[in-house]
């Protein structure tokens, strides 16, 4: 696959700071990414504070319900005798979401591949499904490229309480629209093959299941791990951690107000808000995810439904584990309490959140892993590519000003000089009105009002003409129009990137599982956006 490394840039600050300008932010982080002495002093640090026999226990136990890839059997024994984790992250979404979790997973893979080398340390990639996440907006849908642009596949959940995905059944509705997607794709030559896939993976109990076994028939081949994060088992286990930081909340609220405070100062907009009075974790209500509040010196719900008084709920927490679930402000330093994070693989809004949290991790006892931002790309395909030779135009423009590109293409277009015709028009008119009205002065005001009236009637139907010219240039070139609009689905379908919008599945079914495979032989870079020319 031929790749071309651009730069694109960020619009939030922080992001654009922590990849060009590190000095301004370095205070909101415990490791520099940029410095590779940073991966030493993470790998040091680690020695000694996991148990890798009861952390094997816990992976295995989970995906043991799996079919599994010798690889991740291999990385499995790896964790069994110490290997450190480069960790990513994501919500279930619908056949994976949208193309930036592949992205995700693709960067864990090269990154602990790297990071085994550099340090003479095994270094395992695992990927951390989100399942509690409750927003059913985040995981029912998806896009890929239609005929008239970006088309929509959307589960019809016809439960929209706030269930989390790991707990939303893969069947019926998500059913149904997997079948919609199948009827919709072209005869592509892997389609057959892709949908088998898809069918299997969804064969199962809940959304985190299909994910998970989506996420293992991708990328098992390669080593990655998966780990659902509502296995009542990790609540278990990690249910000390969650009581330390309801202990802890009043001190953890301050450290989240000063480093909005701090980052807001220095004129950087906070990727998180923070909620007074929030308990941070939310508690299982009838299999609603609920927040808990502190109201007073009780722990309430936020639909008032559950109280309990601070005693009462230390001892929900050691009998209940399994029906509480940590917000992200606490869950990340959990994570690393648990696990032997040596870095996480972060997308441009987690690079934010997590340059809230650095004093939330020492209140927590721990510290940050390395945050490596993930590469970011587009896919390009061959007819993407012709027409992009054929208006010689470089991706980077269209990305930057579509809108200028598409009016100086047209511009191009224009033998006839439309626009130089009808301003040179409009500057006559406009001439020959101040001439007369010099010379008709005499004739009084109410005079001169009327011909500045009769003025504004005539260049109106210049513009009504000028209009009526553009539009039939327009038709003229809406071959031309149709291939700038195409231009547009692909690099900014939704008026988004590409990677936030489309799912990897079309691609797949036209260009196969191998995809995957020459995806994984591109030495990415941390934070730099890669066009992908698709063969």
């Amino acid at each position: 696959m031929r790749y071309e490394e651009i730069n694109l840039g960020y619009d939030k600050n922080l992001v654009r700071y922590y990849l060009t300008g590190y000095d301004k932010v370095f205070r909101f982080y415990h490791y520099n990414p940029w410095n590779t002495r940073s991966f030493y002093d993470r790998a040091d640090y680690l020695k000694d504070k996991s148990n890798p026999e009861a952390l094997y226990n816990l992976l295995s136990s989970y995906l043991k319900n799996f079919a599994l890839d010798q690889k991740v059997v291999e990385n499995l024994d790896k964790i069994k005798k110490g290997a450190f984790i480069v960790l990513t992250g994501q919500q279930p979404g619908f056949l994976t979401g949208p193309l930036y979790t592949i992205y995700k997973a693709v960067h864990a893979i090269i990154e602990a591949k790297r990071l085994s080398e550099l340090l003479n340390h095994e270094v395992v990639p695992l990927f951390w499904i989100g399942s509690e996440d409750h927003d059913v907006e985040e995981v029912n849908f998806l896009y890929f490229p239609g005929k008239e642009g970006p088309q929509e596949i959307k589960i019809e959940f016809g439960d929209l309480r706030k269930i989390p995905a790991g707990l939303r059944p893969a069947k019926p509705e998500t059913v149904e629209a997997i079948e919609k997607f199948e009827s919709l794709l072209p005869n592509f030559d892997y389609k057959e093959e892709v949908f088998t896939e898809i069918k299997k993976a969804y064969h199962s109990a809940n959304l985190g299941q299909a994910f998970a076994r989506l996420m293992l028939k991708l990328f098992g081949k390669y080593g990655l791990l998966v780990y659902d994060g509502l296995n009542p088992e990790f609540k278990r286990v990690t249910i000390d951690y969650l009581k330390n930081a309801f202990l802890k909340r009043d001190a953890i609220e301050k450290a989240l107000f000063k480093a909005y405070t701090e980052q807001q100062n220095f004129g950087i907009e906070p990727q998180l808000d923070p909620c007074p009075n929030h308990c941070n974790m939310f508690i299982f209500k009838n299999d609603e995810r609920i927040a808990l509040e502190m109201v007073g010196e009780k722990v309430v719900s936020r639909d008032g439904e559950v109280s309990f008084t601070r005693e009462e709920f230390l001892e929900f927490m050691e009998t209940n584990p399994e029906k509480l679930s940590p917000n992200l402000v606490v869950r990340t330093s959990i994570q690393s309490l648990v696990f032997p994070v040596l870095a996480y693989v972060a997308g441009p809004g987690e690079v934010g959140y997590y340059g809230m949290l650095k004093e939330v991790y020492e209140i927590m006892g721990t510290k940050m892993p390395v945050i490596i931002p993930r590469f970011t790309a587009t896919l390009i395909e061959p007819r993407v590519e012709k027409a992009l030779k054929e208006f010689a135009l470089l991706p980077q423009e269209i990305y930057q000003d579509y809108e200028g590109v598409f009016h100086r293409v047209l511009a191009q277009l224009d033998n006839l000089g439309i626009d130089d015709t009808f301003n040179t028009l409009k500057e006559s008119i406009n001439s020959a009105y101040r001439t007369m009205q010099e010379k008709l002065a005499p004739l009084g005001a109410d005079f001169q009002k009327l011909t500045g009236e009769n003025l504004g009637r005539v260049m109106a139907q210049v513009k009504y003409l000028e209009e009526r010219a553009q539009k039939y240039h327009r038709e003229k070139n809406s071959k031309y129009i149709e291939k700038l609009r195409y231009l547009k689905t692909n690099f900014l379908p939704e008026n988004d990137w590409q990677e936030r919008v489309y799912n990897i599945f079309y691609y797949l079914a036209k260009y196969g599982f191998a995809l995957l495979e020459k995806l994984l032989e591109i030495p990415f870079n941390a934070g730099k956006h890669y066009l992908l020319y698709l063969e």
